[in-house]
């Protein structure tokens, strides 16, 4: 187990990194981070366009906007939401109470901005530090955390505290880069030596999952990129473009339609709906 000091320790590197992409849009733009690292980011931003293209962000967003329903007018977290995460406003819309946790203080000063805009300012309190350090003493209906927990190489300190967070009916839902899959798992580990953030980049493994099951149970959710991620990269080509995107798409809703089943964990992206276990497994 990595020691707690260290990660902290880390994790304020990781602050400093944050607050200098934040005028970014995305690493592919910010000259901070190395020319491998804006590579990625660009392939990964065409992987992001596609799977928009094709519906994913919204298929995602509705599961995750239904799952939130369930619990609405209760007490609501965030962890690591940056600038605010594509349902940040949702959050605070439907919640009697929303903390946001961040590591970046000038993230959360332009989070806000945007939520002082819609009015919602008020029922919100933004909170700037460490998972493993911020003292929040009440517990949460909803903890949402979206690419945010593969960011500890240890993760299970985060874990626990998540467990201890999240109140008897709470329910956790995270949305996690995976690199169980051999093939993926190997291409992130030719990537690793030149990538700029690989100190807090874990993307999880079978282990990690294994960890997440002794305080949780998985709900729902699904996985994709299993066949379709490099298929999205051929999408923004001319003459085969559309070609590729119509395979993509067919790809893409196969994934999602295996829920969580085995193959799920296959993929290179997950998202899950989970609630606490009244009765931790031991170690």
């Amino acid at each position: 187990m990595t020691d707690i000091r260290q990660m902290i320790e880390l994790n304020k590197r990781q602050s400093s990194f944050y607050d200098s992409v934040c005028s970014a849009s995305d690493y592919s733009e910010n000259l901070s981070t190395n020319s491998i690292t804006r590579l990625w980011a660009s392939l990964r931003n065409a992987q992001i366009r596609a799977t928009e293209k094709a519906g994913l962000k919204k298929v995602k967003r509705a599961k995750h906007l239904e799952w939130v329903q369930q619990s609405s007018g209760k007490r609501f977290l965030e962890l690591g939401c940056f600038t605010g995460s594509d349902l940040t406003m949702d959050l605070a819309h439907q919640a009697t109470s929303f903390v946001a946790v961040d590591l970046s203080p000038l993230a959360l000063r332009d989070l806000e901005e945007k939520l002082k805009k819609q009015d919602l300012f008020d029922k919100c309190e933004l909170v700037v530090g460490d998972i493993l350090e911020v003292p929040l003493s009440e517990t949460f209906d909803v903890i949402y955390a979206h690419g945010v927990l593969h960011h500890f190489e240890d993760p299970e300190p985060v874990f626990a505290k998540i467990h201890s967070w999240l109140s008897p009916h709470g329910r956790l839902i995270l949305t996690e880069p995976l690199a169980i899959n051999p093939f993926y798992r190997i291409m992130r580990s030719i990537y690793r030596p030149f990538q700029g953030d690989r100190e807090w980049e874990w993307p999880f493994t079978r282990n990690t999952v294994n960890t997440l099951e002794k305080f949780v149970k998985f709900e729902d959710g699904f996985g994709w990129g299993r066949h379709s991620l490099l298929v999205s990269l051929l999408c923004g080509l001319p003459v085969i473009g559309n070609a590729a995107f119509k395979l993509y798409r067919r790809l893409l809703e196969k994934e999602q339609r295996m829920g969580l089943s085995s193959a799920a964990w296959q993929n290179s992206y997950i998202t899950l709906l989970a609630s606490p276990k009244t009765k931790l497994n031991a170690s």
